[in-house]
């Protein structure tokens, strides 16, 4: 059954590849924006620090020798966060929009038309993403605390907490995708879009199994790049060879959401998506 949903998102990659290209050119220029003044800004407190690169040694002095650099970069990084936050809610509600009903509408139409919407639904769904960090956070330090075998506490904190951590955020993922485009093909509010969401993305054993299965590639041409690294080494090949996988995990998110849209146009017709707007 979810081969067909998984056909629809090839078919969403093949023709329409300049939303991949999209997606690929925006984050490039974000990873290079973002990384670059953090770079710096380490580079140039460690020179001035007079540490010429991180020994493990020293671990324990840099926090007071660099306390500036770490406000730095922690400054940086909460403006990339916030900027990161705003294309997230852009692009999460501009690709259910070019890729629902046949993909006849515009990516920009989409965040035009429900961009604000599409920021009060990801800011809804960080207040869950936060509750369950802290709480598998407090939960690990607890048993690393308590655990008196160490090979207990090094399954337990470095192997299960992770997995279960990991678990819960694909599941409010996996929510918020369908949210997302709840909120993209009803025009419903935010409330109504996360119950929708939470319903979809729940209750149905496709939406969980399309999930799983586009989570493995985008998982992997994740971590690909790093391990190409550490591997091959840096040089411009390997730069390159990088780009690409990344340009293929794009591919396979354009592929990712247009599975999720055909399974939910398949799934709810418009008098089920009013039914969900009345709840």
């Amino acid at each position: 059954m979810i081969f067909t949903y998984l056909k629809a998102g090839i078919d969403a990659m093949r023709a329409q590849p300049w939303l991949a290209v999209l997606l690929f050119s925006v984050h490039a220029v974000l990873g290079y924006s973002i990384a670059t003044p953090i770079g710096g800004a380490l580079k140039t407190s460690f020179a001035a620090s007079g540490f010429e690169e991180i020994d493990i040694a020293l671990l324990a002095d840099i926090p007071e020798a660099l306390l500036g650099a770490f406000a730095s970069v922690f400054g940086l990084l909460m403006i990339a966060t916030l900027v990161l936050f705003v294309w997230s809610s852009a692009a999460g509600v501009g690709l259910p929009q070019a890729l629902r009903q046949g993909g006849v509408r515009s990516f920009w139409s989409g965040v035009d038309r429900y961009f604000w919407r599409g920021v009060g639904l990801t800011g809804l769904f960080l207040i869950p993403m936060g509750i369950w960090t802290a709480a598998v956070a407090v939960l690990a330090f607890i048993l690393g605390v308590t655990l008196s075998s160490e090979v207990t506490r090094f399954w337990a904190v470095l192997v299960a907490f992770p997995t279960l951590w990991l678990t819960g955020m694909a599941a409010i993922d996996l929510t918020l995708d369908y949210a997302r485009i709840a909120l993209v093909s009803s025009d419903s509010g935010v409330v109504e879009s996360a119950k929708m969401g939470l319903r979809h993305g729940l209750r149905r054993g496709a939406a969980q199994a399309v999930y799983l299965v586009w989570f493995v590639p985008s998982l992997l041409l994740l971590v690909l790049p790093t391990e190409l690294e550490m591997f091959i080494g840096a040089s411009i090949g390997v730069f390159l060879l990088q780009q690409l996988v990344l340009l293929g995990r794009s591919f396979v998110s354009v592929g990712w959401i247009g599975s999720q849209v055909a399974l939910f146009e398949d799934a709810d017709g418009p008098e089920t998506i009013a039914e969900a707007t009345a709840v």
